[in-house]
């Protein structure tokens, strides 16, 4: 608890987590990605589009490193204000909802913000039940839970090519 100038008391809430969820993957899936660049580069070299064979070894680049190389850990706070997320404060007037998954270990606490710029916002939430409690009732005082957390495009397009892939 925290004091403010008229001496209300303030809750917060401080816990120190991984910044996104990390899964190692297989190095089968690196092969199968290499294939696949090199097919589509061989395709756009007949079309003579060397920019999008840049694009698709720049994205492959960035993916690789996202699986090889762990998250590391960020403070994450939630207070009678709003929440703090990477030095900024983003008020609860700002967020219209909040959800939580299960992405296998971790959960996932989902802001949804009300402005257009960024639609959401991704925390992983304490290993510890009690902690993840206090959490949840803090946020029920200020904003709506969602009980089904909202699938984003992005979120739908990953989880088609991990189907097709058979990437888990």
């Amino acid at each position: 608890m925290l004091e403010s100038q008229n001496n209300k008391k303030i809750r917060a809430i401080e816990w120190e987590a991984p910044t996104h969820v990390y899964k190692k993957r297989s190095p089968h899936l690196i092969k199968l990605l290499v294939a696949l660049c090199v097919v589509l580069s061989l395709l756009f070299l007949f079309i003579t589009e060397y920019v999008l064979i840049f694009g698709v070894w720049v994205v492959l680049f960035v993916y690789y490193l996202r699986i090889t190389i762990p998250p590391q850990n960020g403070k994450h706070k939630i207070s009678d204000f709003g929440v703090y997320w990477y030095g900024d404060i983003i008020p609860f007037s700002h967020i219209h909802a909040f959800s939580i998954s299960v992405e296998k270990p971790e959960q996932i606490l989902r802001l949804y913000n009300n402005n257009n710029g960024l639609s959401s916002v991704s925390l992983i939430l304490p290993r510890e039940e009690k902690g993840r409690e206090q959490i949840q009732t803090l946020l029920e005082e200020h904003i709506p839970r969602l009980e089904n957390p909202v699938e984003t495009d992005t979120e739908k397009v990953a989880r088609f090519f991990s189907r097709v892939l058979n990437i888990d």
